[in-house]
């Protein structure tokens, strides 16, 4: 369609129908978001399409909190800031083990990082990409935590539901590769045959990992960093690609903050997460009442967000689009899994883990 990132499909395609072929949405309440095929209006019908609660469907395979790991992805000037509000609002209720994954040693209260530059001797942590210090991270979970069935890593801003991660996790079979989280897409033409575009893993929301993807990565020689700042989601989504692991797209993870999602479609799924905590207009620094109000509504206990639920559905003209574009990068031969310059992915963003 013209771009080379693949974000937001139903916007992307509602956009290109516009733009390309004149052809506007057409607002129709027939078609119903959630099930509401017993109503009538008229008489007739409400509804000539709905959908039902995902997780009634959702398998079963097992899986005990102990089986699986959380390893947060921080650095060292942020050990002040982020961790305190992370550890305070899901983390130290965690049912899950959780660690800090840092460049630099450091303890304040409860809250331990691991300094990973000591342990594999490379300078882990960058300005953007982070693909060294991701590399980092699946090294110390074979080596330390190979007993446990899944890794997940997020960023030292996600917010996470623990209970309704264990949740998607425990639909998936962990003896098998797993790779999933919220899925995005690069370089796809659909005009082009043996297109070398690819899917990828959004950071920012989360990604989990088996331990058989984990060791499978680990033991391929070609999936190694290109450079320490090569973006580390489209650098794994390449790795995943080379080894036949699909990326599992889980619409509870989020990459952006919950204010940037219209209601009706965090609904649709259950909530995982969400990426970066709010900040004050003021000063810059995290709200943290803010933050915890987020929280508290999507993904904490008493959370009310639910497919039954009662919500107000807008107008198409309503509804705001807040999906954020990284800009177009210049790639090199994606048959090698590796992302030679991708300064314009999501996860490139200065400062941003």
């Amino acid at each position: 369609m013209g771009i080379d990132f693949q974000i937001d499909v139903s916007y992307e395609m509602s956009k290109f129908l516009k733009t390309r072929l004149e052809v506007p949405i057409q607002h129709f309440e027939g078609f119903c978001p959630f099930d509401q095929g017993s109503g009538t209006k008229n008489g007739e019908p409400a509804c000539i399409t709905w959908t039902k609660d995902r997780d009634e469907a959702r398998q079963d395979f097992g899986l005990d909190p102990s089986d699986v790991l959380i390893a947060v992805k921080t650095t060292r000037k942020f050990h002040g800031t982020r961790l305190p509000v992370l550890h305070t609002l899901w983390a130290s209720k965690s049912s899950v083990e959780v660690v800090y994954l840092s460049d630099d040693a450091h303890q304040s209260g409860p809250v331990k990082t691991v300094d990973l530059t000591k342990l594999y001797g490379i300078r882990i942590n960058q300005e953007r990409g982070h693909c060294a210090k991701t590399d980092a991270i699946l090294k110390y979970f074979i080596k330390y935590f190979e007993h446990k069935s899944y890794l997940v890593i997020v960023d030292d801003d996600t917010l996470l539901s623990v209970p309704n991660l264990l949740k998607i996790l425990r639909s998936y079979n962990h003896s098998q590769p797993v790779y999933l989280g919220e899925r995005y897409g690069y370089g796809h033409r659909s005009n082009e045959p043996g297109s070398s575009g690819y899917d990828y893993i959004t950071m920012g929301g989360g990604v989990a990992l088996s331990k058989a993807a984990v060791l499978k990565r680990g033991h391929c020689l070609r999936c190694t960093c290109p450079s320490p700042d090569t973006p580390d989601d489209m650098q794994m989504g390449l790795w995943m690609k080379f080894l036949r692991i699909p990326a599992q797209h889980e619409g509870g993870f989020h990459q952006s903050e919950p204010r940037n999602f219209h209601e009706l479609y965090v609904r649709h799924y259950t909530p995982v997460s969400f990426h970066r905590f709010e900040k004050s207009t003021s000063t810059g620094d995290i709200d943290v009442a803010i933050t915890k109000k987020w929280f508290a509504k999507y993904l904490g206990a008493n959370a009310k967000i639910s497919s039954k639920a009662k919500v107000r559905q807008k107008e198409p003209n309503e509804m705001e689009n807040k999906v954020q574009y990284a800009s177009d990068s210049n790639h090199g031969d994606q048959n090698s899994p590796q992302v030679h310059s991708a300064q314009g992915s999501d996860s490139s963003r200065k400062d941003e883990l």
